[in-house]
């Protein structure tokens, strides 16, 4: 089977306008937590997000196209590819889609077209003759289930498929996070015994995948590989993380890549900050990587197994 490999990458944050720039932040450690721009900070407990100013927005209105569309110019330059001429699927994971274009529609007494829900447009103002586009909006697993979808349909036989990502602050959401949080959050302390909960932002993602054989024959040097990407919907509980399920995840990702735990150097977690979600991804992390992650283990022991 043909070896997948990324030709191209873009990105956009509250710390960063490109895949470097933020690749830069997170190394350097910037925050990007400050108090609500979009929001009016009157109306909640908690002021602080992590929040993009985007250049001649619309009222707030497509901040999810915005930053959607950033990020795949980015890669599509990134790649040397010509924009008008792809034709390739598109893979979009979201959590809200464009909700809160919804909210402020409404408290205009506007109405919406349903497919200003979806990033379709957005895409194909961009990429008009992008094959297809599907908006994936299965809350914080959105975007891993876009890379799993495009590197499916590549396996498939498409030479090349696009994957990315993006949401933005809204008002019901954020107002939900606010209600449910049992302190006033400033700032997502992942793996921290002082941590408080759940912070949202903003931004946007977007990885050009294509078969090996393809990039090379037209001239395209590859970033990195794609060796494998492991899922599983297990369903066990609404919100609440499952240990089980994760390791499922993991052990179908390995398997998929042909490697063993002791392969990893980088880990990425999902951390919400909440007691519940990094209880669980320590207990996980600590079985699955029982000689790389001494540290977690015995953070997760300290926590009485939280």
């Amino acid at each position: 089977m043909s070896r997948i490999v990324i030709t191209g990458m873009g990105a956009c944050s509250a710390v960063g306008d490109t895949a470097d720039a933020c690749f830069d932040a997170f190394l350097a450690g910037t925050q990007g937590n400050a108090p609500l721009r979009h929001l009016d900070r009157a109306r909640y407990n908690s002021v602080i997000a992590y929040e993009r100013t985007e250049p001649g927005e619309n009222g707030g209105r497509y901040r999810s196209s915005s930053f959607l569309t950033r990020a795949l110019g980015e890669a599509v330059e990134m790649a040397g590819l010509s924009a008008d001429d792809l034709d390739v699927q598109v893979y979009v994971g979201t959590g809200l889609r464009e909700l809160r274009t919804v909210e402020l529609a409404a408290l205009a007494g506007q109405t919406l077209d349903v497919s200003d829900l979806d990033f379709t447009k957005a895409v194909k103002g961009i990429l008009p003759n992008a094959r297809q586009v599907f908006t994936l909006s299965n809350a914080c697993a959105a975007s891993n289930y876009a890379v799993a979808l495009a590197m499916d349909a590549i396996e498939a036989g498409a030479p090349m498929a696009i994957a990315a990502g993006c949401d933005t602050l809204t008002s019901s959401m954020f107002g939900l996070l606010d209600r449910v949080n049992p302190n006033t959050v400033d700032a997502v302390q992942v793996f921290d015994k002082n941590r408080k909960g759940v912070l949202m932002g903003d931004g946007g993602v977007a990885l050009i995948l294509e078969t090996e054989e393809h990039a090379l024959a037209n001239g395209r040097t590859p970033l990195a590989w794609l060796r494998g990407v492991g899922l599983s919907t297990d369903a066990v509980h609404e919100t609440a993380p499952d240990k089980d399920g994760i390791l499922g995840a993991l052990s179908d990702g390995y398997s998929r890549a042909g490697i063993t735990p002791d392969a990893v150097d980088v880990i990425y977690v999902h951390g919400t900050g909440t007691a519940l979600n990094v209880g669980t991804e320590a207990s996980v992390l600590a079985t699955a990587f029982v000689n790389s992650v001494v540290l977690l283990s015995k953070y997760a022991e300290a926590q009485n197994g939280l």
